[in-house]
């Protein structure tokens, strides 16, 4: 008899989840979330869809008032500080508001100095970190120095090594430039793979997150409007449109000419990975009518597979 794999649980996960500002009425109202090791995923919503509440009750900055946050094994509110912070670390949207060293070797230390772990092993896991981040040879360097793209990297290297289970970030590629934003996810994305982090982010770039981010949720008025892999959730203009976002850039042209020519086409692609997969089996259709129609149905799935 063949052995099926198990799906591993999740590592951090929001049961039923309710929050309310006193004077501005509900941010949360049953909030549902879950993300495993080795994942990246997203919560995505427009200014006030209460992005920012979420991720600070999942982080344990704020107690919500309805429901239950988990991590691992048991309740957030049960454990101690010092265990959560060797577990579960929050990057803030401004690096200033987290570095606290001059030098960048200093700050990346200042986390395990203040737990009391062992200052040899303490400086061999901060190197590790400021590697894995990109940040290789500026130990010595000034904080002062390093451009905003380069603050941004010390501060998840500074929570790196504290070896956490889970890396929560709000809106990490804000204030970037193009380059900068693809430098941050590739490394958030190689983290979550790679050292097998459960990594949660905030954004408002739908393209970055349609090809990097595993999963996404999609908020509005503090409620979550629809959960699902990012690559095809992100494809649905409706829903889009729902929680006030636009479509990712790449699938714009092909929506509009969609729309404009009447055309049968499949789902627009909103990676460049997807929008490869689909001009090549636009082009195949196109120039093989003879074929056309099993061609089609042949392309449609290797481009979704693709995806």
């Amino acid at each position: 008899m063949a052995l099926v794999e198990e799906t591993p649980g999740p590592v951090l996960s929001a049961i039923n989840l309710g929050y309310a500002y006193t004077s501005k009425g509900f941010a949360l109202r049953g909030v549902n979330f879950f993300v495993r090791a080795g994942e990246a995923v997203g919560i995505l919503g427009k200014n006030g869809a209460g992005k920012t509440t979420l991720i600070r009750a999942l982080s344990g900055l704020l107690t919500p008032n309805q429901g239950e946050v988990w991590l691992k094994d048991r309740p957030l509110q049960n454990y101690k500080n010092s265990e959560l912070y060797r577990t579960l670390g929050l990057v803030f949207q401004n690096p200033n508001d987290q570095v606290v060293e001059f030098r960048v070797l200093e700050d990346v230390l200042f986390g395990p100095k203040n737990l009391g772990v062992d200052p040899l092993k303490a400086k061999g896991r901060a190197l590790n970190a400021l590697k894995r981040v990109g940040l290789e040879g500026f130990e010595e360097r000034l904080v002062r120095t390093l451009s905003f793209g380069e603050m941004k990297r010390l501060s998840i290297a500074g929570l790196l090594v504290m070896d956490p289970s889970v890396l929560i970030l709000d809106e990490p590629t804000q204030g970037l430039d193009p380059a900068g934003e693809v430098a941050v996810m590739r490394i958030l994305k190689k983290l979550a793979k790679s050292s097998n982090i459960a990594v949660v982010v905030t954004t408002h770039n739908l393209d970055l997150a349609a090809s990097f981010l595993d999963r996404v949720y999609l908020l509005d008025k503090g409620q979550v409007l629809a959960e699902g892999p990012s690559d095809s959730l992100l494809r649905d203009e409706g829903l889009l449109k729902k929680a006030n976002l636009r479509l990712p850039y790449v699938g714009k042209p092909f929506s509009s000419l969609k729309r404009q020519k009447g055309l049968s086409w499949p789902e627009v692609p909103v990676t460049l990975k997807q929008a490869r997969a689909f001009l090549k089996w636009l082009f195949y259709s196109n120039s093989n009518p003879s074929g056309a129609s099993r061609s089609t149905a042949g392309e449609k799935g290797s481009a979704q597979s693709q995806a």
